[in-house]
């Protein structure tokens, strides 16, 4: 995995990050993760050396707030 500086930080952060707006819930009728296939997503790319994701910009159902709990 290839790795930035992330602005003036000095923080690493990986070149690739995990999208996160499908989970828990459909996203605009195109995709929707369970908990089983997000779980196996943050563990593919935390192997894979990725070190950070973008959350939905909000969470609008209790399924998602149910995962963003756990996670």
């Amino acid at each position: 995995m290839k790795y930035r500086l992330l602005g003036p930080t000095g923080v690493k952060v990986s070149a690739l990050c995990l999208g996160t707006m499908t989970f828990g819930e459909k996203f605009f009728n195109i995709a929707e993760v369970d908990q089983t296939g997000a779980d196996a997503m943050v563990g593919r790319v935390l192997d894979a050396g990725v070190n950070f994701s973008i959350p939905p910009m909000f969470i609008h159902t209790e399924k998602q707030k149910q995962f963003w709990a756990r996670h």
